[in-house]
């Protein structure tokens, strides 16, 4: 007997699509180490790339200190050699004189740039009013403004461009600024009882400012005449572009050959 095909009922068959994953669905990540099957081991997992290597180290330093140099206006312009700005013999407080890279046990370093050119002042714009008031040349001129930049600037050929493996033309004065503004050797001396007009021994001078600023300082004198003048206080630090304080080496001496027993402040 024949059977009519259509007539039998054919089983339902679901769409192949329904066994897929959702569009809408996020697809299931692959783990970090998928089994390679056909070897017989694991996929290695990928290297992270080497961080960068450590920084050069800094160039190596010709000098191993700074040394900051303030001046006693008062005992400079009392020298009959130095024709001084009018004003400044009754100014009574320390200035800045230079900062001088240096070595220890040997003198200050100098004049480093043999191909030396002037570098523009404009640089100092932003720090020239504190220039003005801490680091003024105390040389009478006509106009003063101008002799302070011909200070600043014979400062920088003679001692700054020494420091330029740590301290550019800006920097150099900036630091300066810095250290100064660290203390007053004025207010330093006078709180020791020690004040001007007055006559003490180089120990007292050193030692008052040791005490306040855990170092020991250096001395300078000035001989006019037949008597000892307190002419400077230089204070040292790291060679550093943060400087710290340090001891003042004792090359040399740490009191100028010019004091005596007796020092006139």
């Amino acid at each position: 007997m024949l059977v009519n095909q259509a007539s039998i009922a054919k089983p339902f068959l679901q769409s192949p699509t329904q066994f897929l994953p959702s569009t809408l669905e996020e697809p299931i990540a692959k783990p970090l180490e998928e089994p390679d099957v056909r070897k017989g081991r694991k996929k290695p997992p990928r290297h992270p790339q080497s961080p960068p290597g450590p920084p050069p180290p800094p160039p190596h330093l010709t000098f191993d200190h700074f040394k900051l140099a303030e001046t006693w206006p008062p005992t400079f312009c009392k020298d009959p050699a130095n024709n001084c700005f009018h004003d400044w013999p009754t100014i009574n407080r320390f200035i800045i004189h230079g900062l001088w890279p240096a070595k220890k046990g040997s003198d200050e370093l100098k004049d480093c740039d043999k191909h030396y050119h002037a570098p523009s002042t404009e640089h100092l714009n932003g720090i020239h009013t504190k220039l003005t008031d801490y680091w003024p040349s105390l040389h009478k001129a006509q106009f003063q403004v101008q002799a302070n930049i011909n200070f600043w600037l014979y400062e920088w050929k003679e001692h700054g461009t020494c420091s330029v493996q740590l301290l550019n033309f800006h920097d150099y004065f900036n630091v300066a600024i810095k250290l100064y503004q660290k203390h007053k050797i004025l207010d330093i001396l006078k709180n020791a009882g020690i004040k001007p007009g007055g006559t003490y021994s180089p120990d007292e001078i050193s030692d008052a400012i040791s005490k306040h600023v855990q170092f020991t300082p250096q001395i300078q004198c000035k001989k006019i005449g037949e008597i000892s003048y307190l002419s400077e206080v230089r204070l040292c630090f790291t060679a550093s572009k943060d400087p710290q304080y340090i001891n003042c080496d004792h090359h040399g001496s740490l009191f100028g050959h010019e004091c005596d027993a007796e020092v006139h402040f």
